[in-house]
């Protein structure tokens, strides 16, 4: 079993480039398993979004943009401006797909 503190040397092996094929060689000549080391290689990479994520993008973001939208598209009837229908339809699109995804989410967990 690799151990923690070998988990974290791999990390920071490999980001200052070190090449995991060399990396991997190193580690059977060290006496661990294949199944060990694909176990530490695994474990290097987040299983769901997180903030050190690259593509981490909070779901409150659209949510509250298309609520702006909306509120905009609705004082814009409000008030007879009318001709800015054109929001409506995206700001009511953006929303159900917020609504939507946090939804997916909430239901997988």
């Amino acid at each position: 079993m690799i151990t923690g503190e070998k988990i974290k040397e791999i990390r920071r092996l490999l980001r200052k480039g070190y090449p995991q094929g060399e990396l991997t060689n190193d580690l059977l000549s060290a006496g661990y398993t294949d199944e060990e080391i694909q176990q530490a290689y695994y474990s290097l990479y987040p299983k769901t979004p997180t903030e050190g994520n690259p593509n981490f993008f909070p779901l409150w973001y659209p949510a509250c943009i298309g609520i702006v939208i909306i509120i905009m598209a609705i004082l814009a009837v409000e008030y007879g401006m009318i001709r800015y229908y054109k929001y409506v339809f995206p700001a009511l699109g953006m929303f159900s797909l917020a609504v939507g995804s946090l939804a997916y989410k909430l239901g997988k967990k």
